[in-house]
């Protein structure tokens, strides 16, 4: 599959593929444009090597990563940055207790620095990784360029959380948005409410909420009619019925 193929969706699941020389399996991973890796076993040369050709010249616009945590310590912070931002969709995912608290710091801020100037991104889905070190006003210009943004359980800041607001409340591409699990209570109420309700899918708790912004949601969601979910807790949200208001 070295040369570009008419194949272009694959999903891996549970596959060694350490024997695979690293340029050959960057190079063919990258004719895709829909790839999913789940579980597999790669080297930190062969991750490497996926993104260095990324960042070159790459098909993908779909990529799903959920490998080995230390699987990216040999990863370059440019070619991770500037490769991911040519992607369409880019989601990742592990066990966040096992990740290396600094090269994802690094691969991290790598990546929304490059976002903040040029991306190609529309989903970006980064659950349970902690993003509380991104500067604020790179995050909200980040996300509000984004049509769909996954960052449930990222440990957002206070203050990067009200920028994310204030930027969306002036301009935004977002539609689908889940801040489940990250504290939304020191963002103005009516720019909050503004906000969701002018997005099509939100996830939020309710529990990281006033109550003059749960009033202030309700009160302007019922008008707009849009799906809300507000989680009390847990992983188990009751969907909010904007005709039962």
């Amino acid at each position: 599959m070295l040369e570009k193929t008419r194949l272009t969706n694959i999903c891996l699941y549970s596959q060694n593929l350490e024997h695979v020389k690293p340029q050959d399996l960057a190079q063919s991973l990258n004719n895709l444009e829909d790839l999913a890796l789940y579980y597999c076993q790669l080297t930190k040369q062969q991750v490497a090597e996926i993104f260095t050709v990324m960042n070159k010249e790459t098909r993908i616009k779909k990529l799903l990563l959920y490998i080995g945590e230390n699987s990216y310590t040999s990863v370059d912070c440019r070619a991770f940055a500037q490769g991911v931002n040519k992607l369409q969709e880019f989601a990742i995912s592990g066990n966040p207790s096992l990740w290396d608290y600094n090269m994802m710091h690094d691969l991290m801020k790598a990546m929304f620095a490059q976002c903040a100037v040029q991306t190609n991104l529309k989903t970006l889905v980064l659950p349970s990784l902690d993003l509380s070190f991104v500067d604020p006003v790179v995050l909200a210009k980040c996300l509000n360029k984004m049509q769909n943004v996954y960052l449930c359980g990222t440990k957002l800041t206070k203050q990067q959380l009200v920028e994310v607001f204030i930027n969306m409340d002036q301009e935004t591409n977002l539609k689908q948005l889940n801040l489940l699990h990250n504290d939304l209570s020191d963002v103005n109420p009516d720019t909050l409410a503004r906000c969701i309700a002018n997005l099509e899918t939100v996830n939020i708790s309710m529990k990281k909420m006033t109550k003059e912004q749960g009033e202030k949601l309700l009160q302007l969601c019922s008008v707009k009619r849009n799906n809300i979910m507000l989680w009390k807790g847990g992983y188990f949200g009751q969907k909010y019925q904007p005709n039962s208001v």
